[in-house]
C-alpha cells in the first residue's frame, strides 16, 4: 500500500467511528438540524465534501463525514443537501473554505499524513 493510500484509509478510519459509528445525516435529523435521513442504512461510509482528486484536502478530517450508504448516495446526488448537512456538522461557511484550502496545487508529504494519521487512530484505540 502507498504512503497516499494507507492515508486516505486512515482518514476513513477515522472520520467513520467519529461518532461511534453513527451516521451523521441521521444524528443531524433526530437533533432536528435537517429535515431528510429519518431512517439510518447502517454502518458508514467516509463521504468527502470536497472529492478525494483535491489531495490538498483528501485527508483532512473536516473534509468527511461518517454517512450509512443511502444517506451517501443521497447526498451525492443532491448537492444542496449536502451543503446543508457540511454546515449541520460543521457550521456556516465550512464548505466554502474547505474549497479554499483544496483549490491551490500543492505536494503533500503522505508520509507525513501516514504519522499524523496513525497517531490520531492509536490515541483513540482505532490500531
Amino acid at each position: 500500500m502507498t504512503p497516499k493510500e494507507e492515508a486516505t484509509r486512515l482518514h476513513a478510519l477515522l472520520v467513520r467511528t467519529r461518532l461511534d459509528g453513527l451516521c451523521e445525516a441521521h444524528v443531524a435529523h433526530r437533533n432536528g438540524k435537517i429535515g431528510w435521513h429519518r431512517d439510518c442504512s447502517g454502518a458508514t461510509d467516509c463521504s468527502h465534501i470536497v472529492p478525494r482528486m483535491y489531495s490538498a484536502t483528501r485527508t483532512e478530517l473536516d473534509n468527511g463525514l461518517a454517512l450509512c450508504r443511502v444517506a451517501h448516495e443521497y447526498v451525492g446526488a443532491h448537492r444542496v443537501a449536502h451543503m446543508e448537512l457540511v454546515e449541520a456538522v460543521y457550521g456556516v461557511g465550512h464548505w466554502a473554505e474547505l474549497w479554499l484550502r483544496a483549490r491551490p496545487v500543492t505536494k503533500v508529504d503522505w508520509d507525513e499524513r501516514v504519522e499524523v494519521l496513525s497517531r490520531l487512530a492509536e490515541q483513540r484505540g482505532l490500531i
